[in-house]
């Protein structure tokens, strides 16, 4: 099994920030007077009297306010589907795992429409407005892995783009590090 983290890895970009920017691209007022809101919270976080995780839960927590989210995501994933990286279809296999600290209501159906089932992202409360359990990153990606597969699962290849990726590529066999469209070797 290979094993990615997703934004910035086979993804060029981030995803979370192209979701808020497609959904102000479709509820402009809704998503612009929300954002307004979250100077505040984004501005403790940066003080570092809030932490990422309760940050980023209010930043997304516009989308209680969508009506039609599942539809919208559909239409997300559809416009940004094109942003795979060149490197991943190459590598692609069918049993790839996703592990990512982006939220599950864009990241799944973006990952489906690229014919990727197998993922492991935060979890998110549309309703509350809250990241469950954990942001999927640094040891979360590892602790989650070994929940699911065991502590005895073997990653042969792990790709990743940041230090949040780090424990991931030092558990597998191998591990390698993007930057734009260049692999190289992390651990070998």
């Amino acid at each position: 099994m290979n094993a990615y983290d997703f934004d910035g890895t086979i993804y060029n970009g981030d995803s979370g920030v192209d979701f808020v920017k497609f959904a102000f691209s479709k509820k402009p007022f809704l998503v612009f007077f929300h954002l307004l809101k979250c100077i505040k919270p984004v501005i403790q976080y940066k003080l570092g009297k809030i932490d990422f995780q309760t940050a980023k839960s209010k930043v997304f927590s516009f989308v209680s306010k969508i009506e039609n989210l599942e539809e919208m995501t559909a239409a997300f994933a559809k416009k940004n589907c094109h942003k795979i990286k060149k490197y991943y279809p190459n590598n692609k296999k069918d049993d790839d795992l996703i592990i990512s600290a982006s939220l599950d209501f864009y990241l799944l159906p973006l990952c489906k429409e690229i014919g990727l089932n197998n993922v492991m992202c935060t979890k998110y409360d549309i309703k509350n407005g809250v990241i469950i359990g954990e942001n999927c990153k640094g040891p979360e990606k590892v602790r989650r892995f070994e929940e699911v597969y065991g502590k005895d699962a073997i990653i042969e290849n792990a790709y990743g783009d940041s230090n949040g990726d780090i424990q991931l590529l030092n558990r597998a066999n191998k591990g390698f590090m993007i930057k734009k469209e260049e692999v190289t070797v992390y651990k070998d």
